[in-house]
């Protein structure tokens, strides 16, 4: 689970579980656009495939939960991955005014999770991870 705030922009936030036995090849058409797929081939191993996909799921869902579609847009029309760049939207079909204004940032949850975090601001946003317990505690509402 996580939370994302932020004072002044809309943001979204989403991270799961990596699936290490996950039929990736299977999902490719229902997640990746086309331009995804095309640099998914360059991603060799089942390891590496499985964690890049999942990375790309994360930064695609974080955005749809930013513009408050969800799942209404097929993934497929958001690209928001190419090897070894750095997260960022790329391209919507569905909302192309966003390309320049969604920040993409991946999150380092732990082991065997991967997850992400989009803003929409034109402003440089700074992302900072807190375990949820640390978080909290620093609040004084849990002892």
């Amino acid at each position: 689970m996580a939370v994302a705030l932020c004072a002044d922009a809309a943001v979204g936030v989403d991270v799961e579980q990596v699936i290490a036995d996950i039929d990736v090849d299977s999902m490719l058409g229902l997640v990746l656009s086309d331009a995804e797929r095309a640099d998914f081939r360059a991603v060799h191993g089942r390891p590496a495939r499985t964690q890049a996909f999942f990375h790309c799921w994360m930064r695609k869902e974080s955005v749809l939960k930013v513009t408050g579609d969800g799942l209404r847009i097929p993934m497929s029309n958001l690209t928001v991955w190419a090897p070894h760049d750095p997260a960022r939207l790329i391209g919507f079909i569905d909302r192309p005014d966003l390309v320049g204004t969604a920040q993409i940032v991946d999150l380092d949850p732990g082991p065997g999770y991967v997850g992400a975090v989009t803003v929409l601001s034109v402003r440089p946003v700074r992302v900072r991870e807190r375990d949820g317990a640390e978080a909290f505690a620093a609040t004084g509402f849990v002892r």
